[in-house]
């Protein structure tokens, strides 16, 4: 399983807790301050109007960095691809690559939420030991840990972010997303370090292996 953990490139602290861990590679991700004010992704995306400008392109970087690596995946080719940000925390072991899913990505953690993100989490109570579907009244918020099994997935997942003229966090678009299946690993592998969020300063609450926001 090839793996990339994608970093800004002056959170050094967070990629030394990857740095000597076999078989991770880094991804720089892209910094609001690399986003010009001539840039015309950012009258794409959408944000709340209470949302500082500061925040917006960090949730405009946060989207390009995850769909350059995508892009990226689809033109190499790579197959068996799984995608840390640089807050996973890796809490049980990785299932065997055999027995998931061909024909779309596994979640390996974050947190369930209601359909309208602004009720906030709502704990999923279906899922069983090993490989679920989504269900279709859940988002899965947060894309800290996700397996992409092939190049051809990720060449789905950038052709839907071409194909919409707005964008919204990357988390939340992908819900809306066609052409492939989402599904969950439970429990997780992954739970979020209760580390300084790089956008949301006042972060309080960090996701764990079952899917659930907790304090940290």
């Amino acid at each position: 399983m090839r793996t990339f953990v994608i970093n800004l490139d002056k959170a050094e602290e967070r990629w030394s807790f990857y740095r000597d861990q076999d078989g991770i590679e880094r991804w720089s991700a892209t910094s609001f301050e690399e986003i010009t004010v001539s840039d015309p992704t950012i009258p794409k995306m959408i944000s709340f109007h209470n949302l500082s400008m500061r925040e917006h392109l960090c949730k405009l970087g946060a989207f390009k960095s995850h769909y350059n690596l995508w892009r990226y995946i689809a033109q190499s080719k790579l197959d068996g691809v799984l995608i840390l940000e640089d807050d996973a925390d890796q809490c049980n072991p990785l299932p065997d690559e055999s027995i998931l899913p061909t024909d779309g990505i596994t979640y390996f953690g974050g947190y369930t939420s209601h359909l309208h993100v602004t009720k906030g989490p709502k704990k999923c109570e279906s899922f069983v030991d090993g490989i679920n579907k989504l269900p279709s009244d859940y988002r899965m918020l947060m894309l800290m840990s996700y397996y992409i099994p092939t190049w051809q997935v990720a060449q789905k997942l950038v052709n839907n972010v071409e194909s919409y003229n707005r964008w919204r966090a990357i988390d939340c678009m992908i819900y809306d997303f066609k052409g492939f299946t989402t599904n969950v690993y439970y429990p997780g592998c992954y739970k979020e370090r209760p580390v300084e969020s790089q956008i949301r300063k006042k972060k309080k609450k960090f996701s764990n292996e079952f899917y659930e926001v907790v304090k940290g």
